[in-house]
């Protein structure tokens, strides 16, 4: 949201920016901008610097009042600010006695609100009315402490013998000052005794002065302090934080560089045993085929753990009744009956025997032999063709398509032409 120049400058009171006041200033803004806020802000706030550049303004009026009627001077006595009364009591237009709409002078707000040490400074100037009175004609002794709800007595007791001791001290002056009328002093005398009460009045304004500069001095310092022990917390959690973030993330580090440490260490260990297992079964493979070759037995039997030999419902038949028998039989060797048979048993070749295997139907484990049809889904799997059609039938009310049983993923996308051309060249169908 935008703010104007006035309203800058008024916020440059209230925070003690002297370079947006002069700015603000030599922009024209005009210096009693709203009834000389800016003057009363810069003292009720404590800012000396800021008033003392207002107070030295040429157009600068120093009593201006607010709405309720309290100029600079009366905000200085309400909130104790005793460096900002004695300069303003320095200004040639001040007005001491000027009154709020309640009828206060600045001295009776001094007392209503029990500040000492805004009394003790505003009470020395001549010019104050000590005999003066409210709207309700009440005098100054009659309102100590009536703004504040927690005074204490002692306070109180305090500004009523600040209040007698000055009060005394005046009537003595109008005595002596009269005394002199009475008996006719020559003139000489009476300069003397002028110059000896102005002297004490200086030493007076002197040790007032010293006693400002003292408490000014004192009042910077309390900022200065404030400031550093702030700016020193807020270094603090800052470190804090910036070490709790390079924390989490030293650990975020540790953790992935573990993780992908276990990792590396389980990927190696998966190659190892699978290249060991290789290498067992090659030679295991190698074993095999060696005692195949040396054994003379190994050409006339096969282990019993041997998986069987592939059959359908008609006993396959021996290397004699494949050479010699003149009925009909399943199967007919395409190749060469030379050193294929092993013996009476008649099994078939390893090679071509573990063939046949991968053509078996998973769902009927029958062979698929010519002249039966081979399906196969997207991912590689066969099937016979009556089984396709009975899982068809199956699936057929919940999926448009037929999914292989296999691996229950892919669907069947058509004919094993190749695995067909396969089956026809190990089994011959007369």
């Amino acid at each position: 949201m935008a703010t104007t120049l006035e309203d800058q400058f008024l916020q440059a009171c209230k925070t003690g920016d002297i370079e947006t006041v002069l700015v603000a200033l030599q922009n024209n803004v005009n210096v009693n901008y709203q009834q000389g806020w800016g003057l009363r802000r810069a003292v009720r706030y404590n800012h000396p610097q800021v008033w003392n550049y207002l107070l030295n303004h040429k157009d600068i009026q120093v009593n201006l009042p607010n709405q309720y009627g309290l100029s600079a001077l009366h905000t200085a006595c309400r909130f104790n600010i005793a460096g900002a009364i004695f300069d303003l009591l320095k200004h040639p237009a001040i007005e001491v006695n000027e009154k709020s709409q309640l009828g206060s002078s600045p001295i009776m707000v001094a007392v209503k609100y029990c500040r000492r040490e805004a009394l003790e400074v505003i009470i020395r100037d001549r010019r104050i009315d000590l005999s003066t009175v409210d709207n309700q004609n009440r005098r100054i002794e009659e309102v100590i402490g009536v703004a504040v709800n927690d005074s204490k007595q002692g306070d109180k007791n305090d500004i009523m013998d600040c209040l007698m001791r000055y009060r005394q001290g005046r009537r003595e002056e109008e005595g002596r000052r009269d005394s002199i009328e009475e008996e006719s002093i020559d003139v000489d005398g009476l300069h003397r005794l002028k110059v000896f009460d102005k002297i004490k009045e200086l030493v007076g304004e002197l040790h007032e002065l010293h006693k400002m500069e003292h408490l000014k001095l004192q009042e910077s310092q309390e900022v200065e302090s404030h400031q550093f022990i702030e700016k020193l917390e807020k270094d603090i959690v800052a470190f804090l934080d910036r070490q709790q973030d390079e924390q989490t993330i030293f650990s975020s580090k540790l953790q992935h560089e573990k993780e992908e440490f276990d990792q590396r260490q389980k990927s190696e260990l998966g190659r190892m045993l699978k290249k060991q297992e290789e290498e067992e079964q090659s030679l295991q493979r190698s074993r095999s085929r060696q005692s195949e070759t040396t054994s003379p037995k190994s050409f006339i039997s096969r282990p019993n753990s041997r998986r069987p030999s592939l059959k359908t419902h008609i006993e396959l038949p021996s290397c004699e009744t494949l050479s010699d028998s003149s009925g009909p039989s399943l199967w007919e060797w395409t190749v060469p009956d030379e050193g294929y048979c092993t013996g009476k048993d008649g099994e078939l070749p390893e090679m071509i025997d573990s063939a046949r295997k991968e053509l078996e139907c998973p769902i009927c484990m029958e062979v698929m032999a010519p002249p039966s049809r081979i399906w196969q889904c997207n991912a590689g799997h066969v099937i016979c063709e009556p089984c396709k059609d009975k899982v068809k039938k199956q699936t057929a009310s919940t999926i448009a398509a037929v999914i292989c049983p296999t691996c229950k993923t892919a669907p069947f996308i058509g004919r094993n032409l190749a695995l067909e051309r396969v089956s026809r060249s190990l089994f011959a169908t007369k």
